[in-house]
């Protein structure tokens, strides 16, 4: 047997990551059950060949590229731990400017209604459970195995008005109309694979890529929202950096209107709104 201090020291050097040192902590913590600090009090414990053996392999799943997510089985979204595995994207930070902006159109109305489209984790529905408990959200999702990742963030967060369907975007939600819409859809064109980081290739393709170059699943989700919005209702759509531009093109020909996009924190356009009026 070795100890902890021992197989961090062996494992560190097989990863290429700058955050070498903290993924092998965190792999050997999440083997062993424990809090990372219970590293640092006890270097010296005995690790038994099961737990090594463990660790050894989320080792090498990490130094092939897949993401500590993944692996760990689990990631932090808007404050919330959630459960994530390989048939859900891994919930990123510029996410949360979608939650921050729905949060803003829901503050001044009281029990509101709101649809996730293409939840994946749940994790922007969550979000916004944690925020409004009032709201009632209706979460779509394709992906029957990504339900079930979503169904068990839901009960994990008790989140009891937020309800999962299993469908297409807007068809999926039955004639109801919403106050908010938002939808994180596949947007990347296939021919943008190569300039993708190493870790998204590990991660679902049907939630990555859209055909018409990224375009096909926003263009869908603009056209039918207009069908499922309120009087002055907005849709809220995350899309790629140098999609802005042609994402406001789209809902002003749709006939939305105060069309706006706002970029996140690095800068980057991020986030197009527009309100459905009748």
């Amino acid at each position: 047997m070795v100890t902890c201090a021992e197989l961090l020291t062996q494992a560190a050097p097989r990863l290429a990551e700058e955050s070498a040192r903290l993924d092998a902590e965190l792999i050997l913590a999440n083997t062993l059950k424990v809090g990372r600090e219970a590293l640092y009090r006890d270097p010296d414990r005995m690790i038994d060949d099961t737990a090594e053996s463990a660790f050894d392999e989320a080792i090498t799943l990490r130094a092939k590229g897949v993401p500590l997510a993944y692996i760990l089985g689990r990631t932090e979204f808007w404050s919330l731990e959630l459960a994530v595995d390989e048939n859900v994207l891994i919930p990123r930070p510029e996410t949360e400017l979608l939650v921050e902006l729905s949060l803003h159109k829901l503050a001044s109305l009281t029990h509101p209604t709101c649809a996730d489209l293409g939840t994946g984790s749940g994790a922007v529905a969550l979000a916004l459970a944690s925020e409004r408990p009032d709201c009632t959200i209706i979460a779509v999702e394709q992906s029957a195995a990504a339900i079930t990742v979503a169904r068990t963030n839901v009960l994990r967060h008790e989140a009891s008005r937020v309800r999962l369907v299993g469908g297409d975007w807007c068809q999926a939600l039955d004639g109801n109309t919403f106050d908010v819409i938002v939808a994180n859809p596949p947007y990347v064109a296939k021919a943008e694979r190569q300039r993708l980081s190493a870790g998204v290739h590990f991660e679902p393709e049907a939630a990555l890529f859209a055909e018409d170059s990224g375009y096909a699943a926003l263009e869908k989700i603009i056209n039918d929202a207009r069908r499922c919005l309120k009087p002055a209702g907005v849709l809220y759509l995350e899309h790629g950096d140098r999609q802005g531009a042609g994402v406001r093109r789209k809902l002003a020909a749709y006939g939305y209107t105060n069309i706006e996009t706002k970029r996140d924190l690095n800068n980057l356009e991020r986030v197009s709104s527009g309100l459905h009026l009748s």
